[in-house]
């Protein structure tokens, strides 16, 4: 109920609420990756990248198996300046999904530099 409640909050724009509706998830059942996933992704978007990289990790732990998670913590760490960090995730990624072409475009991109 919580998860879904942070979702439509998050749908409607409503961040705060959301990551809220998120957090009383993850304190009810701390055992669901996704939760964990989508309160890293307001986090990220909010730029406490710390805090995102953190609730990544959670997600992956609870769900190795899930190439959004390990994409969403390199993407993170990518944009703490850690791109080294962020190369093992991607190729993580692309390890779980062939065919998560933004993992290989950011793999290129830190390539390239």
């Amino acid at each position: 109920m919580y998860r879904r409640l942070g979702e439509l909050y998050r749908d409607s724009g409503d961040i705060q609420q959301a990551a809220g509706f998120f957090r009383e998830a993850m304190a009810r059942d701390p055992g669901e990756a996704s939760q964990w996933n989508s309160l890293g992704m307001i986090l990220g978007s909010q730029g406490n990248l710390s805090e995102a990289e953190r609730v990544f990790r959670e997600a992956i732990q609870r769900d190795p198996r899930e190439p959004r998670y390990t994409y969403n913590l390199g993407l993170t760490l990518q944009r703490e300046h850690r791109a080294a960090d962020a190369v093992p995730y991607f190729r993580k990624t692309l390890e779980l999904n062939p065919r998560f072409t933004a993992a290989s475009d950011r793999l290129r991109e830190i390539e390239k530099r």
